[in-house]
């Protein structure tokens, strides 16, 4: 599936819809989504719910008037649906909205999950892209990471990708584990390319608060890599996969073959609107113009209170929240400042009514420095300032 250009990028233009499944066979201690460990889940009640959660944003502004870039099924573990249920969910959005004519449509999967029969069916119905949760090809660190397959499985659920007909496919891999090294990270890089990723994500390990992983570090059981080793492996296997397979380095945890980035994920770090269903789903809409500078909601995340939420109001907002001004200035710069594309010169004129280098003086030391590239549509970020996105962005603020 190749790239096509972006389309409108404002209110009334493209937008996402992200679909939430959060069940999962097993919680990963390092995981801190919202995901449900079940050994059953009420998957028809369940479509019914995000069925007619779409309902009611079909008639929620900005989104009445939009169309569809992209569809995301995210989780926990989508791929414990069947690909009926999925099937469903993509009527009733095109019944509801116009689409792409290239839409995107992504499956987060667990190779655990993972049939020949089940990628058929997901391919049938018109997921193109899928996004497979690896970690690691070494069994030992998936040990460490807590996940439920082995290398093995993800070997072969890749292969069996290909042979159904997947051609962009995307890779989790996280790295910076106690004890891992360059060796781990270029072996884990070289067997994703080998069996057919065309986008890799790769994500340093975290310690969240409220994980397994965070006690443990907490407790000192678990020792984090120090900064100075996450960032020379950062650079290192941001070198091997631009240099040595021919990936774009196009958003700090992301890298993708060309004509291969991920669309659904480009809207979040564009600001664009999307629409959030599912338990613990986020969503983000704003009108433009002069009518405020947007909202954003969060869904109940207890499968159970999501589901009664839903029958008795359409949607299951467990809170929501107008943006000031400046929430949605600092936003728009962070997402931003996470991608090469950078800070858009006309998108940010369309938001806050003023060129960027206005309000943020700091822009041009940041590019004395080497760490953002302008030109004349961006403030781009160049290979050093992406390890600092987050920091730029708050310096900005």
């Amino acid at each position: 599936m190749s790239e096509t250009p972006a389309g409108p990028t404002g209110p009334h233009g493209d937008f996402g819809v992200y679909v939430h499944i959060p069940y999962c066979l097993k919680e990963c201690p390092y995981c801190d989504f919202p995901k449900f460990a079940v050994d059953a889940w009420p998957e028809e009640e369940y479509v019914e719910a995000l069925l007619r959660e779409l309902e009611y944003y079909a008639q929620v502004m900005p989104f009445g008037i939009g169309w569809v870039r992209s569809v995301y099924f995210g989780g926990g573990t989508p791929s414990l649906f069947a690909p009926e249920s999925f099937a469903a969910v993509i009527r009733k959005i095109r019944q509801l909205w116009p689409t792409r004519f290239d839409l995107e449509i992504t499956l987060e999967a667990n190779p655990r999950t993972l049939t020949v029969e089940k990628l058929r069916g997901y391919r049938k119905i018109g997921v193109n892209r899928l996004s497979v949760g690896v970690q690691s090809f070494r069994n030992e660190v998936l040990a460490l990471l807590g996940r439920d397959h082995e290398a093995r499985d993800a070997v072969q659920a890749l292969l069996w990708a290909q042979e159904c007909g997947f051609d962009a496919v995307n890779v989790d891999i996280i790295y910076c584990v106690p004890g891992d090294g360059t060796w781990r990270v270029e072996s884990d890089v070289q067997t994703a390319v080998r069996l057919g990723a065309t986008h890799i994500s790769a994500y340093v390990l975290t310690y969240k608060p409220g994980t397994p992983f965070f006690r443990l570090k907490e407790d000192g059981k678990l020792a984090p890599m120090s900064e100075r080793d996450e960032a020379m492996l950062f650079d290192y296997l941001s070198a091997i996969l631009r240099e040595k397979f021919g990936f774009e380095h196009y958003e700090v945890s992301n890298f993708a073959q060309p004509g291969y980035r991920s669309r659904h994920n480009l809207s979040y770090w564009h600001g664009l609107p999307y629409v959030g269903v599912g338990a613990g789903a986020a969503g983000y809409a704003y009108p433009g113009g002069k009518h405020g500078f947007g909202w954003r909601w969060k869904n109940a995340q207890w499968p159970p209170r999501y589901l009664e939420l839903v029958r008795s109001n359409g949607c299951a907002h467990a809170w929501r929240e107008d943006l000031t001004r400046e929430q949605a200035r600092l936003e728009f710069c962070m997402v931003g400042l996470r991608c090469v594309d950078g800070i858009d010169r006309r998108r940010y004129r369309e938001r806050f009514g003023e060129d960027p280098e206005e309000e943020m003086p700091l822009l041009h030391e940041l590019a004395e420095k080497g760490l953002l590239r302008p030109d004349a549509e961006a403030w781009r970020v160049t290979q050093a300032g992406l390890r600092l996105a987050d920091s730029l962005a708050l310096a900005l603020a």
